[in-house]
C-alpha cells in the first residue's frame, strides 16, 4: 500500500510541475511573441495598418509613424468614399467609448491543487482537484491619453498612451473535478 502512495504522490507532483510549467510557458510565450514583438515593432506595425486604414487604424495602434504617414492615405480614401477626416475623428471617439476595455490576449489554464488533512500514518484524506480556467488580458481604452502637438512649419503631430494590459482569472467552476 505504501509503494502504490508513493507513486500516487509522485505522478501528482509531477502533474502540478507541468501545469506550473505549462503556465510559465504560456507566460513566457505570450511576453515574447506577442507583447515585446508588438512593442518593438510599434513603428513598422503602425506603418503598414496606416497605408491600408488611414488615421484610424494609426489611432488604434498608437504608432506615431502610422498616424502621421497613414493620415494622408486615409484621409485621401476618405475624399473618395465621400468622408472627412473629421468624421473619422468623431467615428473614433465614440468607438473607443463604446469599446471600454480591449480583450488583447486570452489563454486557458488548467491548475490542480492536491489537498491532504494529516501526516504521514495519521493522513486521513488526500485530494487532487483540477480546476479549468481562462485568462484574460484587456486593455482599457477609457485611459487612453492623447495630446497634439504643431510644430514650426504647421504640422501636427499625435502622441497617444495607451495603458498596460490588466489579467483577470475567471474560473470555471461546473469543469472542477
Amino acid at each position: 500500500m505504501g509503494k502504490i502512495k508513493e507513486s500516487v504522490e509522485g505522478l501528482t507532483n509531477k502533474k502540478v510541475f507541468f501545469v506550473i510549467l505549462a503556465i510559465l510557458v504560456i507566460s513566457v510565450f505570450a511576453l515574447c511573441f506577442i507583447a515585446i514583438p508588438t512593442y518593438s515593432n510599434a513603428e513598422a506595425v503602425g506603418k503598414k495598418l496606416g497605408e491600408a486604414e488611414g488615421k484610424a487604424a494609426g489611432l488604434a495602434i498608437g504608432s506615431y509613424e502610422g498616424l502621421t504617414e497613414g493620415a494622408d492615405a486615409g484621409k485621401e480614401a476618405g475624399r473618395i468614399k465621400g468622408l472627412s477626416a473629421e468624421d473619422t475623428e468623431a467615428l473614433l471617439k465614440g468607438e473607443m467609448k463604446k469599446v471600454n476595455k480591449l480583450e488583447v490576449f486570452v489563454a486557458d489554464i488548467g491548475l490542480n491543487d492536491v489537498l491532504k488533512v494529516g501526516e504521514g500514518e495519521k493522513q486521513t484524506y488526500a485530494g487532487l482537484y483540477s480546476f479549468s480556467a481562462d485568462c484574460v488580458f484587456t486593455v482599457d481604452l477609457t485611459g487612453v491619453k492623447l495630446s497634439i502637438e504643431k510644430d514650426e512649419d504647421g504640422n501636427e503631430t499625435v502622441l497617444m498612451e495607451i495603458p498596460l494590459p490588466e489579467s483577470e482569472l475567471f474560473i470555471d467552476e461546473k469543469a472542477t473535478e
